[in-house]
């Protein structure tokens, strides 16, 4: 039977008209220009100075493109990509509320839940955050319904233990949350996911001199790390990491794993952000992985 997480609202930036891939590509840090539909691509938004107004992916579809982050964010990135937009023919709105997400552990799934649901125009985009993996977006409405369809367990009820279960594939797949793992206060590069979501041989782009200046001196001085554990510590998010009585970083996401371990995510300083660095996290020893 199909499996996934019931996710519900995700922040949906629907951009439409003639040069909507124009201006998509000229707020983010990836090239979009030649994006096909029903293709995705991880990015940042960057603003003028090259800080991180969202992280997320750009959903080419036949008549807009969709710009998908962690909820909340519309009233904010709306206002945003309007005031650049001149004379382009290009429209921008926040289709948040018009959407759940559900995340389907395996892609055939996905599309065989669309292929079933066809009245209710589902869209289907395939995503980094589960090897294989889709994100389904439902009408809103319908998980209502979709839940009594699926009352033999097919897919997982948005409870705290699905919450565990998303917290630790998408940990586990290196894809931060935005507002949890990287706020506007981080640069791009700071989030070690360069070659996923950055592109250096684009065109100009808002905030592109910050993120290439960056990119040309080779260092940040804080960067984002996943953690292993043998055994998962007992802290409250976000916490903050001490070595020796100084504050080295900052621990944003955790969740446990099948033998016992966990797995985390921590903004950490230079001086220990190396893969293979060990420290104490609550009594506990924490590995940097190699990313």
């Amino acid at each position: 039977m199909a499996r996934g997480f019931l996710l519900g609202e995700l922040t949906i930036l629907m951009v439409s008209g003639a040069d909507r891939l124009k201006i998509v590509n000229n707020l983010c840090t990836q090239d979009l220009k030649s994006i096909a539909p029903g293709q995705i691509a991880e990015t940042f938004v960057t603003d003028v100075k090259g800080r991180t107004l969202s992280h997320g992916f750009a959903l080419a579809r036949e008549d807009a493109v969709w710009f998908v982050s962690s909820p909340g964010q519309g009233a904010r990135l709306v206002p945003h990509f309007d005031r650049y937009i001149i004379r382009e023919d290009a429209a921008v709105q926040d289709a948040s509320r018009d959407w759940d997400a559900i995340l389907f552990l395996h892609h055939d799934d996905a599309v065989a839940f669309q292929s079933s649901h066809l009245v209710w125009n589902v869209v289907v985009a395939p995503v980094p955050w589960i090897s294989g993996g889709a994100l389904v977006f439902v009408p809103i409405g319908k998980l209502a319904e979709l839940s009594r369809e699926n009352r033999d367990g097919a897919i997982t009820e948005s409870d705290t233990e699905t919450r565990a279960g998303w917290e630790r594939a998408r940990i586990e797949a290196f894809w931060p949350w935005y507002g949890v793992d990287l706020d506007d206060r981080n640069l791009p590069q700071e989030a070690s996911i360069d070659a996923r979501a950055i592109s250096f041989k684009k065109g100009c782009y808002l905030g592109q001199e910050t993120v290439a200046r960056l990119d040309a001196l080779g260092q940040v001085q804080k960067r984002l790390v996943q953690l292993s554990f043998e055994k998962k510590p007992n802290v409250l998010l976000p916490y903050s990491i001490e070595v020796d009585g100084k504050e080295i970083g900052t621990m944003t996401s955790l969740a446990e794993n099948d033998n016992g371990g966990a797995v985390g995510l921590a903004m950490v300083r230079r001086s220990h952000f190396a893969t293979g660095t060990t420290f104490q996290v609550a009594s506990q020893s924490a590995t940097v992985l190699c990313r």
